[in-house]
């Protein structure tokens, strides 16, 4: 038998190791950052859109990218160290108030929330960001206002909304926030939060916002008058009766010359269409309560207006005042287009019966044969819910209407 060379059995040994010590392939060494980075973009785009709102806030939220911080010391940095990933700002103050807790316990965590509110907006660097505040306390918002002053400059949404049924801010504090110009600011939404007013009492209020560049407004209970309203296109009022908001007012009169989509969703409707000036108005969305003042004398025709939404929920007289104003409509719903599950829920509890549409005798079926069609332009009728024959015969009224 032929001995093997030494040689042989050291170069043999020598590599055993060399194969078992190779590292496992590494995801950082097969992706370089800009590729990684378009797939951070994609998720923090995602997670950041933004969210459809209820009465309430339901509770906090996490960092977008906490997952992909979370899966090696590469990601974490890279994500880090890139300001467009902490242009999002979600704060939430909701805990239940600890009485068993002292002052200076109090204090300190305050503190800490303010630091790490000033880190993440530091991230962002220059860059216009969007701020999302759920809070049930109106001293640890005081401090969030405080932190977010100094990036006034910088804000591009906000989102101000409560985490329960009775919660509360200062009206000064609400004033003081919105007192300096804010020219970033394109979207802004305010929820139903009590507001102190200087007599000691809670009430629903109203506020100037100095905002020239604001595109879309949405208020809750609660009423923002824009300074500027020459770039608003979107605005959307729930649960606000200007007429009955602290301090009183009057009856302003708001001119909205761009506003190309009004929604006005379980309000007393009438009144807050004669206080708003919409020349230019597109889409009207109006799902009302009964009346609680007598409608207005007038209302100016809105020429312009293509889609109308009028739920049959509402007090019917809304149709009956609404349907000769806007003589250019192409498409026509009896419910709030994206909230069909709540049309659904009302119609459970009323008396079910036909469309207010084929109700209201002076705006069509009267028409059925006529030369002159109250909408002669209109393409499209979504229903809630009709029978086979009310289909009909509404089609045979409207020919314009596609099959």
């Amino acid at each position: 038998m032929t001995p093997i060379e030494p040689n042989l059995v050291r170069n043999e040994t020598s590599s055993a190791p060399k194969s078992q010590s190779m590292p496992p392939p590494n995801i950082n060494n097969a992706l370089p950052s800009e590729l990684l980075l378009q797939v951070f973009d994609s998720i923090y785009v995602e997670k950041t859109q933004p969210m459809p709102r209820t009465a309430f806030a339901a509770g906090p939220r996490t960092y977008p990218l906490l997952n992909a911080m979370l899966v090696c010391r590469t990601w974490h940095d890279l994500i880090v160290a890139s300001p467009q990933y902490w242009t999002s700002v979600n704060i939430w103050i909701g805990g239940p108030y600890d009485p068993w807790l002292g002052e200076t316990e109090r204090t300190r965590k305050r503190e800490a929330e303010r630091i790490m509110l000033e880190r993440r907006l530091k991230r962002s660097g220059e860059l216009p960001f969007q701020v999302n505040i759920e809070s049930n306390s109106d001293v640890d918002l005081e401090l969030i206002f405080d932190c977010l002053r100094s990036q006034e400059h910088r804000w591009q949404a906000l989102d101000l909304f409560p985490t329960h049924i009775s919660a509360s801010v200062y009206r000064s504090q609400l004033t003081s926030l919105f007192s300096t110009p804010l020219s970033c600011l394109t979207s802004l939404r305010v929820g139903p939060f009590w507001a102190w007013m200087e007599s000691g009492s809670t009430k629903r209020t109203w506020f100037w916002v100095d905002a020239p560049n604001l595109c879309a407004l949405s208020c809750e209970s609660n009423f923002v008058i824009p300074h500027s309203t020459s770039s608003l296109k979107f605005l959307s009022l729930t649960f606000v009766f200007p007429l009955f908001l602290e301090p009183r007012v009057g009856e302003p009169r708001v001119e909205l010359g761009g506003l190309i989509e009004l929604r006005i969703l379980h309000c007393d409707a009438m009144p807050i269409l004669s206080i708003f000036f919409t020349p230019n108005l597109c889409r009207l969305v109006v799902r009302g309560v009964p009346r609680s003042s007598p409608p207005p004398g007038s209302l100016a025709q809105y020429q312009h207006l293509k889609e109308l939404q009028c739920a049959d929920g509402g007090p019917p007289e809304h149709f009956h005042i609404l349907a000769p104003l806007c003589p250019n409509i192409t498409s026509f719903a009896n419910y709030v287009v994206g909230l069909e599950e709540e049309s659904l829920t009302e119609a459970k509890h009323r008396e079910i019966s036909s469309p207010v549409i084929l109700r209201e005798q002076s705006a069509f079926r009267v028409n059925k044969g006529r030369a002159k069609c109250l909408w002669p332009k209109l393409e499209e009728i979504l229903l809630s819910s009709a029978t086979c024959a009310e289909i009909t015969e509404l089609t045979d009224a409207l020919p314009s209407v596609h099959g």
